[in-house]
């Protein structure tokens, strides 16, 4: 199993409680659902669990959507989601299998993702293959380097920014997971190139200098 992050998968350590709270967990037709009832005497050891995946998952991407790499520092879990790469709905046995785990943005997630499964190549025997980068169209976020296929370059100086992705030429997975999240509609230069910009006037109406070069 290729691991294209650090920290590694599996310098991931749960408690022997999580686990065990998992294992129960994972009996239950809705295994992520800590708030059910009939999971409520380990509720607070699979929440640790699942605090402890997302921050191991969010330092491997640097803080950023691991499909569109959006900033999600900061945010929380009005921005962030802890990311299953195959739904958890469909696949409940990979619920908290980190592997199958990482963090994205609320978008790129319920907006394009939700519990589609076209990205997988041949999704009835994937559960058992889940590993394999290969059986995977899109840039898988933990086996697949992203910036090996997408590069994404921003820059924002107040309200003007400017996005833009790069996507390697003749690259599958690339070209998959630019359309399947719709980056595109992402991109976008704000900047006025004519004039250039200029940062604040000084207290006595004076610019204050220029601002570096533009995107």
């Amino acid at each position: 199993m290729p691991d294209a992050y650090q920290p590694a998968l599996d310098q991931l350590q749960l408690s022997d409680e999580e686990i065990a709270a998992i294992e129960i967990a994972l009996q239950h037709d809705d295994p992520w659902d800590h708030e059910d009832d009939v999971l409520a005497d380990i509720r607070l050891h699979l929440v640790s669990a699942k605090d402890k995946l997302i921050a191991h998952h969010m330092e491997r991407h640097n803080s950023t959507c691991c499909y569109c790499r959006s900033i999600l520092h900061g945010g929380g879990r009005f921005v962030r989601d802890r990311e299953h790469i195959l739904p958890k709905g469909k696949y409940g046995a990979l619920s908290y299998d980190k592997t199958n785990l990482a963090a994205s943005c609320k978008r790129c997630n319920m907006e394009y993702k939700g519990e589609k499964v076209t990205f997988v190549v041949n999704p009835d025997t994937i559960e058992a293959d889940h590993t394999n980068p290969d059986r995977y169209l899109l840039i898988h976020p933990n086996f697949d380097r992203y910036e090996n296929h997408i590069l994404k370059t921003s820059r924002q100086v107040g309200m003007k920014f400017a996005v833009a992705y790069s996507i390697r030429p003749n690259d599958p997975k690339a070209k998959f997971t630019f359309d399947f999240f719709g980056l595109a509609s992402l991109e976008k230069e704000s900047f006025d190139e004519a004039q250039g910009l200029l940062w604040p006037s000084d207290p006595e109406g004076q610019p204050s200098g220029e601002i570096p070069d533009r995107v």
